[in-house]
């Protein structure tokens, strides 16, 4: 492995982009990758918060904000001292309240910019978009001197919209091995009052349509007509929750499904996951979940669908399981196969050594060097 040269000039990099709170995929990539040692040598790095402090912050409150920091990104010169700005972005408002600062840094700076896709929805975000959206899509993405995607399947996507370019880069997010790391089964369902004689299946994220929580649902009603040693957490919020709590009552599945709430303390996750025999995320649309990299990094089997770049990291049945989205029936069968397979922990935390932030980092370093040097 190459040894990353230490600057005597710190290359400057501006990262705009949410920081926890509240936590996210995108927030935890920029709170993460700040701290890796192949970043603090060679560059010195800055975040341009935005994005939501509260996640209860009214829209037009959030707006305003938003439009107050665009401006002072345009009027306030030291933002025009950087050499890379590193943006990122997800979907449909996101990434319209980001077209500003690409255009700002390519026209008011020396600086690269580097626009960063994390978004599990953008060619639908491309596809709903009017003419005039669109072109604007197109322009920012075509300016942006690199771009980096979240998986391979997100490169001819990219494409499809603004041509063929051989400056996107696909880099997949990470985890702490720190914070997740295997702990003893029994110590930590101890620690969260779970049971310890049923078999546990966790399932951690917002209660959207994209994330597919009606299709565990659905499968566990056909799981249970073949075992009921089991019990299913699922952690998180959303503006599904009141239909998801309908359909387990309509289902008859209160006695194995459960709500653990949501905007649990981000220390309290690798508990959690370390509870579980099986993680659940039936989603119809990713990116590339950091709950994935922390699930394998923790030693336990990740069932997943068939989008994003899941199926780039689950690449054997020794490491997790793959369904096609929105099939509970499937989902069921992969459920109950999961729950009889003997899994060694050991080989999946072996295997998520390479997703640690520390080699994302010196991935993300891979592509600054090349960028500055065009």
């Amino acid at each position: 492995m190459k040894k990353q040269l230490i600057r005597v000039t710190k290359v400057k990099v501006l990262m705009i982009g949410p920081k926890p709170p509240p936590y996210g995929g995108v927030a935890t990539f920029l709170k993460s990758f700040i701290k890796q040692s192949s970043i603090q040598e060679g560059y010195e790095v800055n975040i341009y918060q935005t994005g939501k402090r509260n996640a209860t912050t009214p829209f037009i409150i959030q707006l305003i904000l938003e439009i107050i920091l665009i401006l002072k990104f345009i009027f306030f010169r030291r933002y025009h001292r950087y050499d890379i700005y590193h943006i990122h972005t997800a979907s449909y408002y996101s990434f319209l309240r980001n077209i500003p600062y690409v255009y700002v840094a390519k026209n008011f700076s020396n600086g690269k910019v580097i626009l960063h896709i994390h978004g599990a929805e953008f060619d639908k975000f491309y596809g709903k978009a009017c003419g005039w959206i669109k072109y604007l899509i197109t322009k920012t993405l075509n300016i942006s001197d690199s771009i980096i995607v979240t998986s391979k399947s997100w490169i001819n996507k990219i494409e499809s919209i603004c041509g063929v370019r051989k400056d996107i880069y696909s880099i997949p997010n990470g985890f702490d091995p720190n914070k997740f790391q295997s702990i003893s089964q029994q110590e930590t369902r101890l620690k969260l009052g779970l049971p310890r004689d049923k078999k546990i299946l966790i399932n951690i994220g917002h209660l959207e349509e994209y994330k597919g929580q009606k299709y565990l649902i659905e499968a566990i009603a056909d799981v249970v007509k073949w075992r009921s040693d089991f019990q299913v957490y699922i952690i998180g919020s959303g503006s599904l929750q009141e239909k998801l709590y309908k359909l387990i009552s309509d289902l008859k599945l209160e006695n194995f499904i459960i709500f653990a709430g949501g905007n649990k303390p981000h220390d309290e996750i690798p508990y959690w996951l370390n509870s579980c025999d099986l993680f659940i995320l039936p989603s119809i649309a990713e990116g590339n979940p950091t709950v994935m990299f922390e699930c394998l990094g923790c030693g336990k089997p990740f069932v997943g669908t068939k989008v994003g770049g899941v199926p780039d990291i689950v690449i054997s049945e020794e490491y997790g399981l793959l369904c096609e989205p929105a099939n509970s029936k499937d989902l069921a069968e992969k459920i109950l196969y999961g729950l009889t397979k003997e899994w060694d922990s050991k080989k999946i935390i072996k295997y998520a050594e390479q997703f640690t932030w520390e080699n994302i980092a010196r991935k993300v370093v891979e592509v600054y060097e090349n960028t500055l040097k065009t």
